[in-house]
């Protein structure tokens, strides 16, 4: 079983701003539900790409500094942020 939220700008113009970002969040540890065993994170930036993922409940993956980190190297400049939760069916964690 997965969980997928995702938010993204809706002009080619503007980006995500705090609010929308904390609404992702928020979705993101809902989605804790769907899957508790691994979290992970893609951000667009218009250009480029980047991913996050640990083997963690989307509460931990959240407070850590390395997600924390990701967004202040984005900061100001998403275009879409998406996210998947996971529990571990098939597979390892």
């Amino acid at each position: 079983m997965c969980g997928l939220v995702g938010a993204f700008s809706s002009s080619h113009t503007s980006y995500l701003d705090d609010k929308e970002l904390a609404m992702f969040s928020s979705m993101l540890y809902c989605s804790a539900l769907r899957g508790a065993d691994s979290t992970g994170v893609m951000i667009w930036d218009g250009v480029q790409v980047d991913t996050l993922k640990a083997p963690w409940s989307p509460a931990d993956f959240l407070a850590d500094k390395a997600y924390r980190k990701l967004l202040g190297k984005h900061k100001g400049k998403i275009k879409a942020i998406f996210g998947h939760t996971r529990y571990a069916t098939v597979g390892k964690v």
